[in-house]
């Protein structure tokens, strides 16, 4: 397996080294096998000449095949690839090869291979096993420009985004499947066919053999038509997981969160490093993306997987934020923004939380006095209508993942928790302002500060607004008709 030995931050290549080697024996592997399989042509060459064996050209034909490729797989095997100062070093097993970074115009990979295009020139690296391959092309992605902008491109692009697992897990599944199946329905015909022919006890053996293994095989054909996931493919408003028999759809706008698990498992006596993309709903449920979870150990590829998950990951965040602020013109929405005695607002922002059809603004309409600003805050939901909030240097902070809405001034504060519909608040303690205010996870913090003495200021115990009701009452309170006790006019 390839190891890196240094790890600067990326693009930072003009006075560092970094080197990623892969191991001699892997070279010495494919030697033997390579020398073995000319071996075996020259034998069957020779069975041919010297014996006239007619089926000698076949099996020679067959090894020299098999030749040829462990040749091609030899001739691009790496043993070390370095980049220092702007070149690229690359170490064959037989010669080295410098390549200027910036010379390179495309770097690209599949599966076991990975291309380094310069020019009209290009170096190929073909590898046993393809956590090798995606090792080196995390590698040259971290390290060459054009490559990490390609990889930016991907992450930009818009949606749809498809994720289509390896199939050789399904195939070779499928496979044996059908061929134990096959053998079944041939011991149970040939059980029917040879009645009065063959002892009854050598019937029944092969008859249950041969249900046995028609069982198995349907067993084996059963898991791969209905329990594996062919495509998974993100749309701007649903997420859809396609099998042989049907699909699974998840809505888009109802995600929350994206969280990448990582997890050692073993799998048929391999240890894997085993990666997840988890969805997290508004409903509470989780939906696990892991493409190539029911690969054979020696397909699955966790630095692969790794890195399409992690680009996926950040792409999806960007395109199902659940929460998305901007600043927005007060003029678009005059009807909305517009008071008889405030008149139009100076700024105003806005937040879409998406899965909860929400869209929250807030609303500056400059000062009213000294350092003091007349803000109002709008909640306007698809189907209950819009909530107007009036304050003095109002504030509002949202979760990450949308479910909590917090507002506050100097003299209270209002929590939202959008899943369950309920409000709740709570009023400073005497002699004290509130401050700050904010989130940490599903946690409310509170800074405080006196009323007399600006300087001496108190951080509350953190409330957590899953049980929010040892801290908070129920309701508006003093802001029942949209006016906070700051309100002004």
């Amino acid at each position: 397996m390839g190891e890196t030995v240094a790890h600067p931050p990326a693009h930072e290549t003009n006075h560092l080294e970094q080197q990623i080697h892969y191991s001699g024996w892997i070279v010495l592997s494919v030697l033997g096998a390579f020398i073995f399989s000319l071996s075996m042509l020259i034998v069957g060459w020779l069975a041919w000449v010297v014996e006239g064996d007619q089926s000698a050209p076949y099996v020679a034909g067959i090894w020299l095949v098999l030749a040829g490729g462990l040749g091609y797989l030899l001739a691009t095997l790496p043993r070390a690839i370095g980049i220092e100062q702007g070149s690229l070093t690359l170490h064959w097993w037989w010669h080295t090869e410098i390549i200027a970074v910036d010379t390179v115009t495309a770097v690209s990979g599949n599966g076991y291979n990975v291309t380094l295009a310069t020019g009209n020139n290009c170096a190929r690296f073909s590898f046993l096993f393809p956590n090798q391959a995606a090792h080196l092309l995390t590698f040259l992605e971290t390290h060459i420009p054009i490559a990490a902008a390609a990889k930016d491109a991907r992450i930009q692009q818009d949606l749809p985004l498809v994720l289509r697992p390896r199939l050789t897990a399904p195939f070779l599944m499928g496979g044996m499947g059908i061929l134990m199946a096959g053998i079944g329905l041939m011991l149970i015909w040939y059980t029917l066919q040879s009645a009065g022919m063959e002892p009854w006890l050598d019937r029944i053996g092969m008859a249950l053999m041969g249900l046995l293994m028609l069982a198995v095989g349907g067993v084996l054909l059963t898991m791969v038509l209905t329990g594996y996931t062919w495509v998974i493919t993100f749309d701007p408003d649903q997420v859809t997981l396609r099998r042989t028999f049907g699909r699974q759809i998840y809505s888009a706008r109802a995600i929350t969160q994206f969280e990448l698990i990582t997890e050692e498992r073993t799998i048929k006596g391999f240890v894997h490093q085993i990666y997840q993309l988890r969805l997290h709903f508004m409903d509470g449920t989780q939906l696990d993306i892991a493409p190539n979870l029911p690969s054979f150990p020696m397909d699955y590829a966790g630095a692969d997987e790794l890195r399409r998950l992690s680009e996926a990951k950040t792409m999806l965040e960007r395109q199902y934020a659940p929460v998305v602020a901007e600043d927005i013109d007060p003029e678009l929405f005059p009807e909305l923004f517009t008071e008889e005695r405030w008149g139009s607002p100076q700024a105003a922002r806005q937040w879409a939380i998406g899965p909860y059809d929400l869209t929250v603004y807030r609303l500056d309409y400059g000062e009213h006095h000294a350092a003091a600003s007349t803000v109002h805050i709008l909640i306007d939901h698809v189907e209950a209508g819009t909530m107007r909030f009036r304050t003095t240097n109002g504030e509002l902070h949202i979760s990450p993942n949308g479910r909590y809405l917090i507002l506050f001034d100097a003299t209270l504060l209002l929590a939202f928790n959008l899943a369950t519909g309920r409000t709740y608040h709570r009023n400073s303690r005497r002699g004290w302002l509130y401050y700050n205010v904010w989130l940490d996870g599903e946690m409310l913090c509170c800074e405080e500060m006196q009323r007399t003495n600006s300087q001496a200021r108190a951080v509350r115990k953190p409330i957590s607004l899953e049980q929010p009701t040892s801290a908070l009452r129920r309701g508006f309170g003093s802001a029942g008709n949209g006016d906070f006790p700051s309100a002004y006019g």
